[in-house]
C-alpha cells in the first residue's frame, strides 16, 4: 500500500517586488507542475500577492519553497503561511483584482 501523504490548504501573502513582474503566471505554471490547486491574487491596496494553495503536504511545502527563491524578476522579501480548511478546488486559477484605480 502507498503512503499517502495528507492534503492541507495554505494562505500565503507575499512580499517584496511581486507584482508587475509576472508572478501571477509563474506561480500558475508552478502550481500545476506540482499538481497543486487554489488560486493567485494581487493585493493592490497592501502591494502584495495573496495565494490560497491545497494539495499534498509535500508538494505545498515545496511550492512554498520554490516561492521563497524569488522567482524570475520577483524579488520576495517574505511569506507568511496560514492553515486553511480544505475546499477540493478543481484547478489553480488566476483572480483578477477589481482595485486598479486605489
Amino acid at each position: 500500500m502507498a503512503n499517502v501523504m495528507p492534503e492541507q490548504r495554505r494562505r500565503l501573502t507575499v512580499y517584496g517586488q511581486v507584482q508587475g513582474v509576472d508572478l501571477r503566471w509563474q506561480i500558475k505554471k508552478q502550481a500545476e507542475l506540482l499538481q497543486l490547486v487554489g488560486w493567485v491574487k494581487n493585493e493592490m491596496a497592501r502591494d502584495c500577492l495573496s495565494v490560497e494553495i491545497e494539495g499534498e503536504q509535500r508538494q505545498v511545502d515545496n511550492f512554498i519553497d520554490w516561492l521563497k527563491t524569488s522567482p524570475g524578476l520577483s524579488i520576495v522579501k517574505s511569506v507568511t503561511a496560514a492553515a486553511q480548511s480544505l475546499r477540493y478546488d478543481k484547478n489553480f486559477k488566476i483572480r483578477y483584482s477589481n482595485s486598479w484605480f486605489l
